[in-house]
């Protein structure tokens, strides 16, 4: 799967998405998941080569990465998204915790493109005390997808 594309192969341009990402600078994808005790959805190890696509040359990761997607799947309101990848996360939890080399963070994207969607959601106690709990940031990233723009 590359970077642009949802597990089940759909851009994920122009939908919701939450998904929990686990990085490391010193430990392989293999490490991670030894140490969550599940497979990503997606990942790469620290070296593997890559290319962005507009770049014409490769390089080599700089860290691993292991990634969650929500189990409520892409295009619904973020509040279903993260309602559906709070298990995932809460369930590794322990295993992450005491594990000073991961980096750990949820990762929040929402595209709106009707003035009229929903574009408040809510990250309760609950989440927050569980992002503190595995020293995780949270990044929410929120885009307007205006047809009048041609600029993209």
């Amino acid at each position: 799967m590359n970077d642009t594309q949802s597990p089940h192969g759909t851009s994920r341009i122009g939908m919701n998405l939450a998904y929990f990402n686990i990085a490391s600078e010193t430990l392989s994808l293999a490490d991670i998941t030894r140490i969550t005790g599940e497979d990503a959805d997606k990942g790469w190890s620290v070296g593997e080569m890559y290319r962005l696509p507009r770049m014409v040359i490769e390089r080599p990761r700089r860290a691993s990465t292991w990634t969650r997607y929500s189990s409520a799947g892409y295009g619904l309101s973020v509040q279903l998204s993260l309602d559906g990848l709070y298990g995932h996360v809460e369930r590794i939890a322990d295993r992450v915790a005491s594990q000073h080399e991961l980096i750990c963070s949820v990762q929040i994207v929402q595209y709106v493109s009707n003035p009229a969607a929903e574009i408040g959601f809510n990250v309760d106690r609950r989440w927050l005390t569980l992002l503190a709990s595995i020293d995780a940031s949270l990044d929410v990233d929120q885009y307007r997808d205006d047809p009048s723009d041609s600029h993209g």
